[in-house]
């Protein structure tokens, strides 16, 4: 299951009680006002979540400030009990990798990230992304969308159009995200359709209602692994929200096809 938050409350303004020391060094390097605001935002959702996970799977809810939120050398997150906190009572030792895939996005002053457990040989990878509903232009649609997409947006009624053209983008995002490539890659070569069938099994759903499906397909270079990759999308409070999932092996459909 993947566990989400959409969060818009600030940061508390004692960056000890939740930032590690290794994180507050890195806060220190932010020199633009609004890059610091947003990487605050989404760090702190992040772990916020991150808590509630630990708590719910672990019986154990560490302090903030004793969730690590540092970077792979892709930019991806990577999750980790802080060197200086206590051990968790499952046995997690300071220092060690927390066996979760986290995303974090952020847009208009809010805050959205995903948590999916890894357990055992089986390895997810999440993406998510968060984008306030506004117009874009026919040359971004243009630029960044494949043909079919494109259509989508430019045939629908114009109240609907910021909704899909923003839509499409913050699904590539997600997908390229899980990917761990970010914006290196060419978000034509994720293409997406917007549908009402759900493979997805259980495990790899979002948690609580509301979410609709989106396929992807995605171009030759980028297929990295050999398993499934699946999409979800919401609106809420004048958001999109997505969440994409890839996974390493390619589970069993048979069963859960909707």
């Amino acid at each position: 299951m993947i566990e989400w938050l959409l969060n818009s409350k600030r940061p508390p303004g004692d960056e000890s009680q939740w930032l590690s020391p290794r994180e507050a060094s890195r806060l220190s390097q932010f020199r633009i006002e609004k890059r610091k605001a947003d990487w605050k935002l989404g760090r702190y959702t992040a772990k916020v979540l991150l808590a509630r996970v630990l708590l719910e799977r672990e019986g154990d809810e560490p302090p903030l400030s004793s969730i690590e939120i540092l970077r792979k050398p892709s930019g991806a997150p990577l999750v980790r009990l802080s060197p200086d906190a206590r051990p968790l009572s499952s046995g997690l030792l300071p220092g060690a990798p927390i066996p979760v895939s986290l995303s974090l996005s952020h847009s208009n002053a809010a805050g959205l990230a995903a948590v999916l457990a890894n357990e055992g040989l089986q390895t997810w990878h999440a993406g998510a992304d968060l984008e306030w509903i506004e117009p874009r232009s026919a040359r971004f649609v243009e630029d960044f969308f494949v043909r079919h997409e494109a259509d989508a947006v430019f045939s629908a009624p114009e109240e609907r159009r910021p909704l899909l053209a923003n839509l499409f983008w913050s699904a590539k995002e997600a997908v390229l995200k899980a990917l761990e490539l970010g914006l290196t890659a060419d978000t034509r070569d994720v293409r997406v359709t917007l549908s009402r069938t759900d493979e997805a099994p259980e495990e790899l759903r979002p948690a609580g209602g509301g979410w609709e499906p989106f396929t992807v397909e995605l171009a030759s270079r980028l297929k990295r692994f050999p398993g499934a990759v699946f999409g979800f999308w919401k609106q809420q409070d004048g958001y999109v929200l997505t969440l994409s999932v890839l996974s390493e092996t390619r589970p069993d459909l048979s069963s859960h096809a909707n």
